[in-house]
């Protein structure tokens, strides 16, 4: 009998190629890659000063975001959880995702609430590109900036 996976939708630094994919996901037993996927309803996802990615709890807004499936396992979900603050920084909800032509269910990670989204530039896709240009690792940010939704400005 196998283990119980969940299907979890990213759309950031934990897709493949990017930093935290290296840290939580890759050549992880519990984790398989099982292709890309689009979210079948909008979200506004943004990027902060120092290039992190976000999407927020506010569904209809933005664009469909495009991302990946990984099938993971309880410790790798954990440990997910722990990497996005959750719960407190950070909900999960399970959104339908079309994957290949084809509906299902995934876990996505997001933000609660953001009073100033208006602020922020709206993106439907992290690119690598993207990501190798703007993203500034943990001991490089200045403390200050750190808002209280979790964020940089």
């Amino acid at each position: 009998m196998s283990a119980a996976k969940h299907a979890v939708f990213v759309y950031g630094t934990l897709k493949r190629g990017f930093k935290n994919y290296a840290k939580c996901i890759e050549g992880k037993p519990g984790a398989e890659f099982s292709g890309t996927a689009t979210t079948e309803a909008k979200w506004p996802m943004f990027v902060d000063a120092y290039g992190i990615p976000y999407v927020v709890n506010q569904p209809g807004l933005g664009s469909r975001i495009q991302g990946e499936i990984f099938e993971v396992d309880e410790t790798t979900f954990a440990a997910l959880d722990v990497l996005e603050g959750y719960p407190g920084r950070y909900t999960r909800l399970q959104i339908p995702v079309e994957q290949g032509g084809v509906p299902r269910t995934a876990w996505m990670y997001m933000l609660l609430a953001m009073e100033k989204l208006s602020s922020f530039a709206l993106i439907d896709d992290y690119t690598l590109d993207f990501h190798t240009k703007s993203f500034v690792n943990h001991p490089d940010r200045d403390p200050s900036r750190k808002r209280e939704w979790g964020g940089y400005e």
